[in-house]
């Protein structure tokens, strides 16, 4: 497996040898900088984009003329069986619905995609229900009928994340191949906030009660039981979230 670039932090994923997570070089954002200090404008006074410029710059490792396109917007569907516990307002039936409207170009990410110049793939990675009804925007890559429920025990088993994050690499190196320069990546999943929540507690020592928000529009009453249903999960779980990373992303994820 070829090493991909990814960068923020080095950290090496088990058992994906090759896969690499490096920082950017800082003496490449001071070089950048030091570029756009040069030019013929106020320091600072592009905003958002000098530090964009800046990173872009370290990411190609100091390749110029830079370049991000093509690009290609790669929106993950699947259901998290924790959706049983009525920890979200909305029905599992939405995540296929939506995700209907991502192929059919109805959707919010459509039209960003539209006004950006991004091209779009929906990938099915679990959703319950079945597969998909072929379609050109539609990538097949279920690990199955959804997660299980992580109140009652992990979501999947550690082989099956494995396989999930093999999918995303070999998905970013397919398209790479073909041309792409930069990826976006975006999710649809009805429940999806509470595994969320249940890997940030994991990993930060974060208290459910205070870590658990509305996600799709909870009232009061639905977020103290989603807190609820999150350290139910923190609990069952606990042989496993002593392990690394994969442990925790397979008892908690989704």
């Amino acid at each position: 497996m070829k090493q991909v670039p990814v960068y923020r932090e080095a950290v090496d994923v088990p058992a994906l040898p090759g896969l690499f997570i490096r920082p950017l070089e800082s003496s490449l954002l001071e070089k950048a900088q030091a570029h756009l200090d040069n030019l013929t404008k106020p320091r600072g006074s592009l905003g958002r984009l000098e530090e964009l410029g800046r990173r872009l710059y370290a990411m190609a490792g100091g390749v110029t003329p830079l370049s991000v396109s093509p690009a290609l917007m790669l929106t993950v569907a699947g259901d998290h069986g924790v959706t049983a516990q009525g920890v979200s307002p909305m029905p599992q039936a939405v995540t296929r619905q939506m995700t209907r409207n991502f192929l059919n170009g109805g959707a919010g990410v459509n039209v960003l995609c539209r006004s950006s110049g991004m091209d779009l793939r929906v990938v099915d990675a679990g959703c319950a229900g079945g597969p998909y009804e072929p379609h050109e925007l539609l990538i097949d890559r279920r690990l199955g009928d959804g997660t299980a429920d992580i109140s009652k025990g992990p979501a999947m088993s550690r082989e099956t994340c494995l396989q999930g994050l093999r999918h995303g690499i070999a998905l970013v190196e397919e398209f790479a191949d073909k041309g792409y320069r930069c990826f976006g990546t975006g999710e649809m999943g009805i429940g999806n906030s509470t595994p969320a929540t249940a890997i940030n507690c994991a990993l930060f020592g974060f208290d459910p009660d205070v870590a658990t928000g509305p996600g799709a529009g909870s009232d009061p009453e639905r977020v103290r039981h989603k807190a609820a249903i999150v350290r139910r999960a923190l609990e069952v779980n606990a042989a496993a979230l002593k392990g690394d990373g994969v442990d925790i992303l397979a008892a908690l994820g989704g």
